[in-house]
């Protein structure tokens, strides 16, 4: 062949390859317009639409109907299978296979979807569109804002800011269609981010679920206090958020390995890496709603993007709850006045406890005065350990709200080696209360607070005797001490009173500490059994304990808890045989008229006892609480609606009254007999009282006097002394003119008996024993 005709072929095979490459170009043109970036597919319509108008469990309800076999694990078949089967979508206009479902969504099956879903304005399109051509993303936007509109009217889809740090294709450790951002793992099923990783962007989310992008807000973000794990070769290693990055950062002068910083980045390149090396340390006294209180700095606010890194052991990212109030634990990185991040560099044993003592009088946390003496020679230390005077033995001092003691934090009384504090502007059962180990006091608008700091064993000798009598037997004082550790181990780990900075309170809320002066038969209980927590699995379990049950104990939901995560915590039977079915009111009223029989609580007082309480008391106890108890747990108290149903009061707001009371009635019992929904009837309205420890509130009283199973009474309890109970109208003639209350037990029945504990002490069985009858499949386990 010569080199003309070569050279001629050449060109026509040159020129049949433009035009194909034009054909394609004008294809993919075409394409794009029509079912491309600009379009909605119907997969993600399908989820979008199905996750406006209903839940997750609703939508997996549908099951497969539609789809094939090998199409059923695909992400989108369940929120197709809902529309298809709402008659959102017809499977004949839009067949359920995977071509159909990556192809666009168009103007004819919108409108029918906007038919069937009723929306309050009719759809129109943009640029001319209708009929078979693919819908927009701004006639799609549209079209969700007007169903949002109708059928999100609880707000569950909210629109929020994110960062977004990264897809399965640049994070090894994301699921498929997880995106990691500032604000948790969300869902992306149908949407393509990649190309926006590391910007800054508004969205629409439900849940975890990541509904849709509505704008890039902006290319140009920070992380804030991220962990810089190691530098090596131009490669940064960070985590950030809950997962591993790697940046390229090119040269970095200064060692950043092990230090915390912000990654500045522009269009996902990294501009900056500013390293934050300013540390303090001491003990954490408190921590509070964006600052935090350490020894010898005072008060420190909480930079907005603070991060508690664990250092030791394997790195993890923890919370703000997770630091341990009184200990020194952590070195924090201060930035301009805030505190950027807590590096915790290790464990610590929970050997002090922080108890906030009470002013038993008013019920409160808050004193009005803090008058106290030692022992033994003390010394109070103040101005943040700048200033101190010394005080003999018995020396009285008085500090108030206003005191200059204050002026720059907290207060310490410290008795020379093994001193008592005592106080004399409060009292316990046993009169002026002395306390070992140190005081710290400090002020709030409300008062002061009065924490004292004491070693855990020592702590238990105040706590035992006052939560079980000494006459119990050492085998049960043994099994409460070994509770009550454990129960204190939690509570240390918890810190529910971090704000003031303290573990617990001295009260019923948590354990009764230092109401009973401590003896020699506690000190031994507590000593045989030092360091001993209870276990489950190999974690420390949840030990609560009560006074005295009916016979017949209840399970963690009696507040509302999974039960499944407290296996060991269930209804126990404290008699021998199978366990009766107490939830009908024949059933229970039958079992609580039989006081005598082999169970283990029979012959205690509180086993079985009465009351009374009149219409005229009831409604006046109904109008208490429902201005009071029921403004901070309204979704325990429904009120009846016009329709018959019955519902929380928006935002606590529901009537403060109900009239006269007519009735009362028990609407649903557990198996163990505990009245977990109570109807209260009045003249102007209904309410439906929902769990045990709501009915208490409600029918307790501190005027009503207990009648109990040997004949005494007891009166001025706050509550009812337990949801197991029944109620008998009484009548004056026709007219209703009150109840009896015939009940049983003493407390909220979970976990162990106190007094069938002594039982079983008394026929010689062990503390081991003990614990494991109440908290089955539980081991002890020495904690120091």
């Amino acid at each position: 062949m010569t080199d003309r005709k070569k050279g001629k072929r050449g060109l026509l095979w040159l020129t049949a390859l433009m035009l194909i490459c034009l054909g394609g170009l004008a294809a993919w043109l075409f394409f794009k317009g029509r079912n491309g970036t600009d379009c909605v597919t119907r997969a993600l319509a399908a989820r979008q639409t199905a996750l406006a108008i209903a839940d997750g469990e609703e939508i997996n309800a549908a099951g497969i109907q539609n789809f094939s076999q090998d199409d059923a694990e695909n992400w989108y078949v369940p929120y197709a299978e809902y529309l298809y089967g709402q008659g959102i979508w017809d499977a004949e206009q839009i067949p359920a296979d995977r071509k159909a479902m990556g192809g666009a969504l168009n103007c004819q099956e919108l409108l029918y979807m906007a038919e069937w879903l009723q929306l309050p304005e009719k759809i129109t399109f943009s640029n001319g569109a209708s009929g078979k051509d693919p819908v927009s993303k701004e006639d799609w936007s549209h079209f969700y804002e007007l169903l949002l509109g109708k059928y999100d009217t609880a707000g569950a889809v909210i629109e929020q800011e994110i960062l977004l740090i990264g897809t399965p294709n640049n994070l090894e450790d994301a699921g498929s269609w997880e995106a990691r951002t500032d604000k948790g793992v969300l869902n992306f099923q149908g949407l393509s981010l990649d190309s926006m990783v590391d910007m800054r962007l508004k969205v629409r989310t439900k849940g975890a679920e990541l509904l849709q992008v509505e704008e890039v807000v902006s290319e140009e973000i920070t992380y804030e206090n991220v962990w810089l794990d190691s530098y090596g070769s131009g490669e940064l290693k960070v985590y950030l958020y809950g997962t591993w990055r790697k940046f390229q950062v090119g040269s970095i002068e200064k060692e950043c390995s092990g230090m915390t910083g912000d990654i500045m980045l522009k269009k996902g390149k990294v501009t900056e890496v500013a390293l934050k090396k300013e540390t303090i340390r001491g003990k954490l006294l408190a921590a509070g709603d964006g600052e935090m209180e350490i020894e010898g700095y005072g008060k420190v606010p909480l930079a907005d993007t603070f991060h508690a890194y664990r250092t030791y052991g394997g790195f993890a990212e923890l919370s703000a709850g997770d630091l341990m109030i009184g200990y020194d634990q952590a070195e924090f990185v201060v930035a301009e006045g805030k505190i950027c991040a807590a590096l915790i560099g290790k464990s610590v044993t929970a050997e002090n406890i922080r108890v906030l003592l009470t002013d038993a009088k008013i019920g409160s946390i808050f004193h009005e005065t803090a008058a106290f003496t030692s022992d033994k020679a003390f010394t109070v230390t103040y101005n943040e350990g700048e200033a101190s005077e010394r005080h003999e033995a018995g020396e009285s001092v008085e500090i108030n709200k206003d005191s200059p003691y204050f002026s720059k934090g907290r207060v310490h009384i410290t008795p020379d080696d093994g001193g008592k504090i005592g106080f004399t502007s409060f009292s316990r059962k046993y009169g002026a209360p002395w306390y070992e180990g140190t005081i710290e006091l400090a002020v709030s608008e409300e008062g002061i607070l009065i924490i004292n700091e004491v070693d855990l064993e020592t702590y238990l000798c105040y706590v035992v005797p006052s939560e079980m009598p000494e006459s119990y037997g050492l085998e049960a004082l043994k099994a409460q001490a070994v509770c009550a550790r454990s129960y204190a181990c939690r509570q240390i780990e918890g810190s529910a009173y971090s704000t003031y900075g303290a573990h617990v309170d001295d009260s019923t809320t948590f354990q009764v500490y230092n109401n009973t002066e401590t003896d020699d038969l506690t000190r031994q209980a507590v000593e045989e059994t030092y360091g001993e927590v209870l276990t489950y699995g190999g974690s420390l379990v949840t030990t609560y304990y009560y006074a005295t049950s009916c016979g017949f104990g209840n399970d963690m939901q009696v507040w509302g808890s999974d039960q499944t995560k407290y296996p060991y915590l269930k209804s126990i039977y404290m008699a021998d045989g199978a366990a009766p079915d107490l939830s009908s009111e024949e059933a229970f009223r039958a079992y609580l008229e039989n006081r005598e029989g082999g169970n283990l609580e029979s012959g205690a007082p509180w086993y079985r006892w009465e009351t009374t309480i009149s219409t005229e008391k009831m409604t006046a106890r109904m109008d208490k609480f429902l201005k009071d108890y029921a403004k901070s747990h309204e979704e325990l108290v429904l009120f009846r609606q016009g329709d018959g149903s019955f519902a929380a009061a928006d935002g606590g707001n529901g009537p403060d009254s109900i009239g006269n009371v007519t009735g009362m009635k028990v609407e649903e019992r557990n198996q163990s007999g505990f009245v977990n929904r109570l109807l209260i009837e009045g003249t102007e309205g209904a309410v439906r009282i929902e769990r045990p420890g709501t009915v208490r509130a409600l029918l307790g009283d501190t005027e009503h006097v207990y009648t109990r199973l040997d004949g005494s009474t007891s009166t001025g309890k706050t509550i009812l002394p337990s949801a197991s109970v029944w109620m008998e109208e009484i009548k004056d003639g026709e007219a209703l003119s009150g109840w009896k209350l015939r009940g049983g037990g003493y407390g909220h029945g979970v976990g162990m008996s106190q007094t069938a504990a002594s039982t079983l002490a008394g026929q010689g069985k062990s503390c081991v024993e003990i614990l494991q009858y109440f908290y089955p499949g539980t081991e002890i386990f020495q904690e120091y």
